[in-house]
């Protein structure tokens, strides 16, 4: 691959546990009217790294990071729990759910994925890894209700994630476009996809 730059980020594929567990949870929260850009079940992810915009020639490197990272990384089990919203649900910006079961795994696996990709001399965003599962962006200032009664939630799902994907984004008018460009097995080495999210 050469030529151009691509966006791009790392991270893990929710299975249908979680992706049900999601929608779900979506479903309950769209029903407030509320102003908000809900997540496309089929475009649901875990950000590990948000690489950003790299030249196409670097993805064979984010490749090998990808790969020297989850070669060392046990599969887990990924539980979910309670609703919230980023910077709060008072001023929410960012609707998500949490996890109760696996979130120092995604921790770790985080910062190895991260520590390899330094290795490489790949940059990615440095902001500090909160494992959650991004539901909905707010539209405007919305201050509603419902938003206050998050932290009371708590959605049921459960999978075992045994794989991180390195994934191409493209942004369109309708929504982004995911295309999975690498997935690593944790802990047996790696595979190349082209299929789209």
């Amino acid at each position: 691959m050469t030529g151009g730059e691509i966006r791009a980020f790392i991270a893990v594929r929710p299975g249908p546990g979680i992706k049900e567990a999601a929608t779900h949870a979506i479903s309950r929260l769209a029903g407030g009217g509320e102003p908000v850009k809900w997540v496309e079940a089929d475009n649901l992810h875990l950000t590990l790294a948000f690489l950003g915009n790299i030249a196409s020639e670097s993805v064979t490197a984010a490749r090998r990071a990808l790969t020297a990272a989850a070669r060392e990384e046990s599969g887990f089990t990924l539980r979910t729990g309670k609703l919230g919203a980023f910077p709060s649900s008072q001023r929410p910006r960012v609707l998500w759910l949490g996890f109760s079961a696996g979130s120092q795994e995604l921790k770790h696996l985080a910062t190895a994925i991260r520590w390899e990709l330094e290795t490489a001399g790949l940059g990615y965003d440095p902001k500090a890894f909160r494992p959650h599962l991004t539901l909905g962006r707010v539209k405007g200032d919305s201050r509603g209700q419902c938003w206050l009664e998050l932290d009371g939630i708590s959605v049921s799902g459960e999978d075992f994630v045994d794989t991180v994907c390195l994934f191409r984004s493209v942004l369109t008018s309708q929504g982004p476009i995911y295309t999975v460009l690498h997935e690593a097995r944790l802990g047996e080495g790696s595979r190349t996809q082209t299929s789209m999210v």
